[in-house]
């Protein structure tokens, strides 16, 4: 018995970027050495970094968060 499955996608932009822009950000490195307890991420900020984070991928495939 086989069944076949749809998956909805959603109707979104193509991202708009130079490539440039992406070689850059992959070049960028930084370690942070100290953290500052008085700064504070900004909800909105935070939410992107949440929402990127469940959007990479892992190295099985198993993306189940």
């Amino acid at each position: 018995m086989s069944q076949n499955y749809s998956i909805p996608t959603l109707e979104t932009q193509e991202p708009v970027f130079r490539a440039e822009d992406l070689l850059q950000a992959m070049k960028y490195r930084y370690a942070t050495k100290a953290f500052d307890g008085s700064k504070e991420i900004p909800v909105k900020a935070f939410q992107y970094i949440l929402d990127a984070a469940q959007l990479s991928p892992t190295s099985f495939g198993l993306e189940a968060f």
